[in-house]
């Protein structure tokens, strides 16, 4: 599940990169796949986008 998730995520963020929702997305899925630098990355990305984005929490990163 997770590499599947994670391609359809990240195919959709290439038609919205500058949507925080996408990164926080994208962020998600690489946690739940055990890609925690990538989900770190996406975060911190979703939360430079829109930093009162309602759903960016980095405390399940692990």
């Amino acid at each position: 599940m997770g590499s599947v998730s994670f391609a359809l995520v990240d195919r959709a963020l290439g038609k919205s990169p500058y949507k925080a929702r996408m990164h926080n997305n994208l962020g998600y899925v690489a946690t739940l796949a055990k890609r925690n630098d990538d989900a770190r990355r996406e975060i911190m990305i979703a939360l430079q986008i829109d930093p009162n984005h309602f759903k960016c929490d980095t405390t399940w990163i692990g």
